[in-house]
């Protein structure tokens, strides 16, 4: 996925000798799989399976490259950023998960609250502010990465900052290799 390997093909004469032609390459599904027409060189877009076509003069022959990939989780980022609430009001955290490839990563994320005397965070990111003043941080972890920020609760409640005006908390992990290998019988590339 998000990688390239190179087709070869092979010609021989009735004889079984190497015969000089062009080969020309087609993907089937360019949307899972491009091949430069001239070189073979197969560039993976998407998950799913394609046929590789080699054409030389009249004769052609076929395989599949499949495209799949294992996504880590590589960071979370969580917002809103530094807010404030009023009392007995509630707000959502969201968190965004991202994969190796920067795409979105399924995962669960597990919400949790420094001071439980300001407020109150359910499994689904919901903080729901109690009626005291203070400051708490608001923890989301998913796997063996974490994103905070802080919520201040008051009796009048501090505005929200505004989104656009915050840099977002993120934490990564450094993002591993894909290695790619296309077997001859039905090509895979594979991380």
């Amino acid at each position: 996925y998000k990688s390239t390997t190179t087709f070869t093909s092979i010609k021989l004469d009735q004889n079984g000798n190497p015969f000089a032609a062009t080969t020309t390459w087609t993907s089937s599904k360019p949307s899972i799989g491009t091949i430069a027409t001239s070189s073979g060189l197969f560039t993976a877009v998407s998950k799913g399976t394609t046929t590789i076509t080699a054409t030389a003069g009249t004769l052609s022959t076929s395989t599949t490259a499949t495209v799949t990939y294992n996504p880590v989780l590589t960071s979370i980022s969580i917002s809103p950023l530094n807010s404030g609430i009023r009392f007995r009001t509630k707000v959502t955290f969201i968190s965004t998960t991202l994969d190796q490839y920067g795409e979105t990563f399924a995962t669960t994320t597990k919400w949790t609250n420094s001071n439980t005397t300001i407020g109150t965070i359910n499994t689904s990111g919901v903080f729901t502010s109690k009626s005291k003043n203070g400051t708490t941080i608001i923890t989301g972890k998913a796997g063996t990465l974490s994103a905070s920020t802080t919520i201040t609760a008051s009796r009048t409640g501090a505005a929200l900052v505004a989104l656009s005006e915050q840099e977002p908390v993120v934490t990564t992990v450094p993002a591993q290799e894909p290695t790619t290998a296309v077997t001859p019988a039905g090509g895979t590339i594979i991380e």
